[in-house]
């Protein structure tokens, strides 16, 4: 299964960890196929994907960003990666 359709089967924080570890993995094996290898253009990305989607928007395959998504947890979660050990 290729990591972007894992991305349907995310319900729970269990499937967001095996999620990360998919796209870790990806990485891994697949580098080459990722527009962005370093982490300073992997968030830039992110953060002009979400600038230019409208929220609620479209993201991957017709899903939609929810109007009431946690932007706190998200940040939270993406910080502690800089300092956890």
């Amino acid at each position: 299964m290729k990591v972007h359709e894992k991305i349907d089967s995310v319900k729970s924080r269990e499937d967001f960890i095996d999620f990360l570890n998919a796209l870790s993995k990806d990485f891994h094996d697949n580098h080459e196929s990722w527009e962005h290898i370093n982490l300073e253009g992997y968030f830039e990305t992110i953060a002009a994907w979400l600038k230019d989607t409208k929220n609620p928007g479209p993201l991957y395959q017709g899903a939609l960003i929810p109007a009431d998504i946690d932007w706190k947890s998200l940040a939270t979660i993406f910080y502690v990666g800089k300092i956890y050990e």
